[in-house]
């Protein structure tokens, strides 16, 4: 499926161990940080993981079924797109920020979320790297 003009996706991130509530004894925020650095904070589980929902514009690429992907949660160059997640005491500067890489998607998951309600889904599982490993090495389609 190619797409001239922009459709949404939408997407599911999972994160097992958020950081810390405080940091050097002041409280702390943490979310999924959009275009305007404004923290869109994830839904507590029972587990004590967050999990943040958004949606992503998805058009063709430049090649045939690569994608391209737009919205106001996605930064980085068309080569290297990603979302961010930021951690920071409220009205300062960011104690740390770390990229979930798009490009792990496949086309196969991105053409069956546009035909479908599927949700494209990743859990991090470890956030030492800047760039965060996903579970599974990838994102999966799920609903």
């Amino acid at each position: 499926m190619t797409t001239n003009h922009s459709q949404t996706v939408r997407l599911r991130l999972i994160c097992p161990v958020p950081p810390p509530l405080v940091h050097s004894g002041q409280p702390t925020e943490f979310g999924l940080l959009d275009k305007k650095q404004i923290l869109h904070p994830g839904v507590a589980q029972i587990d004590q993981s967050l999990h943040f929902a958004c949606e992503i514009g998805v058009k063709s690429g430049r090649n045939p079924h690569t994608f391209d992907y737009t919205g106001l949660f996605v930064h980085g160059p068309v080569a290297g797109r990603f979302l961010y997640w930021g951690w920071r005491v409220p009205g300062e500067a960011w104690i740390r920020r770390w990229k979930i890489s798009l490009n792990l998607l496949t086309s196969e998951q991105v053409e069956l979320a546009l035909r479908t309600t599927a949700v494209l889904q990743a859990t991090i599982i470890d956030m030492k790297p800047a760039t965060v490993p996903l579970l599974g090495g990838g994102w999966s389609v799920t609903e």
